[in-house]
């Protein structure tokens, strides 16, 4: 009963999160490579280990979650990786305003 109550309320958050990709070009190969490294890289969750205590356990802790792992990538590549007008996710959420 549990097992399927999961998975119902999973597929729904992974709907919901796949439906806010409506304004994103996705026969963008930038746009793909972004999405992809996300998600792949989500699995990440290695410890760092640095000389500051403080810093290891701010880092680990952000680390420990794959969707916060997989927003920081999406968000660096998103905004490091040049892109041609209406390749970004602004255009096409400003337009269906």
């Amino acid at each position: 009963m549990t097992a399927g109550l999961f998975t119902v309320m999973f597929s729904i958050i992974a709907g919901v999160g796949l439906g806010n990709l409506e304004g994103v070009n996705l026969r963008s190969e930038r746009n793909l490579f972004v999405l992809g490294a996300g998600l792949y890289n989500g699995e990440f969750n290695g410890p760092v280990n640095t000389p500051s205590q403080t810093f290891n356990d701010i880092v680990n802790s952000m680390c420990s979650t794959p969707a916060a792992v997989s927003l920081m990538t999406c968000l660096l590549l998103d905004l490091s990786i040049p892109a041609v007008p209406g390749e970004r996710s602004e255009e096409g959420w400003q337009q269906q305003e």
